[in-house]
Parts: structure tokens; C-alpha cells; sequence
């Protein structure tokens, strides 16, 4: 349901030339001098930054003598999506979420060993810099979260990044087995 309601929301990257950093807003503003915009649907836009992070990740790991991970859409639909679903409604970054309970969601989905990392990132500009990922530097910036995806057994990843235009703020939800 999210999905479709944001398919229909147009948004622009304004880039600042002087500086080089893009920021989201509304496609009705003119365009003025120091400003480039970028035309994109919302969904595009969120799996570019998804995308980035999972590459980004995948470069780190192999550069530190891991395997590259996996995409599971399937633990993206049973796990991930909703979990970072619930923070987006509740305004909200929790391990916690919509099943309540990390291990209810192992069994939920029949995985015996699933780690998880969620973050948000409110306001300001979103860099669309392709060789960087805020949510990937957020996640360095925090041991368990960089212990996790640095984890040699994992094999599968999902990532979901949401946007809620009421609260300014992208969600992220990433979960790995």
C-alpha cells in the first residue's frame, strides 16, 4: 500500500552547484541560477539509495576478505519491508517493530540466525554521490551495527529504504543471515 501512494509523489534533487549537495523538494519551485533539478519518482529514488548501499557494503566487504552478500527478496518481504514499514508509521527506529520481538521474527520466517540494523536520517540534504551511502556511513559509526555487517558467515542481505515526506526523514532497515 506504502508503494503505491509514494509511485505518485514527484520530488525533485536540487542541487546547490556551489557546493555540490542535493537536497529533496518539490518540483513547483523555478529554476534559479545556482539550482539544477533532478526529476524522479519516489520509488526510484529509493531503490537508487538501497542500491548504492548494497554495492557500497559488498565493495567493503570483498576489500576486507569477505564474500559479497546475497539479495533475499524473500526475507526483504517477510522480514524487512514490514519491519521498516512499522518505523516509517510510528515515526520511529526500533529493533522492535511490528512483529515485536527479534526472535519472533526468526521463526515467523523460518531463519535460525538473522542479524538486523535500522537507522534514520532526517532533514537536511541527501547526498546522491555515488561513491557514498549515508545510512552505510551511520552504520560504521556504530560497532555493533558495523560488527554485523562485517559478520564472514553471512550470506543473504535485504535492505529496505523508506521515505515519509510528513516527518522529512528516510528509513532504513537492513537484515542479513
Amino acid at each position: 500500500m506504502f508503494s503505491l501512494t509514494i509511485q505518485a509523489q514527484k520530488r525533485c534533487w536540487k542541487e546547490n552547484k556551489d557546493i555540490g549537495e542535493f537536497v529533496l523538494c518539490p518540483c513547483d519551485d523555478p529554476d534559479g541560477s545556482p539550482w539544477n533539478y533532478r526529476y524522479m519518482d519516489m520509488d526510484s529514488m529509493l531503490h537508487s539509495l538501497s542500491f548504492e548501499f548494497f554495492t557500497m557494503l559488498n565493495k567493503v566487504r570483498v576489500k576486507n576478505g569477505l564474500n559479497a552478500l546475497v539479495y533475499d527478496s524473500t526475507m526483504y518481504n517477510c522480514v524487512t519491508l514490514p519491519h521498516n514499514t512499522w518505523q516509517l508509521e510510528k515515526n520511529e527506529v526500533s529493533h522492535v517493530g511490528s512483529v515485536q520481538y527479534f526472535s519472533n521474527k526468526l521463526s515467523r520466517c523460518g531463519y535460525l540466525r538473522m542479524s538486523e540494523c535500522v537507522a534514520s536520517r532526517t532533514g537536511g540534504s541527501f547526498d546522491t554521490d555515488k561513491n557514498r551511502s549515508y545510512f552505510l556511513e551511520q552504520y560504521e559509526d556504530s560497532p555493533p551495527h558495523w560488527e554485523s555487517l562485517m559478520e564472514s558467515d553471512m550470506i543473504y542481505i535485504s535492505i529496505s529504504t523508506l521515505y515519509s515526506e510528513k516527518h522529512n526523514t528516510f528509513y532504513s532497515t537492513v537484515n542479513m543471515r
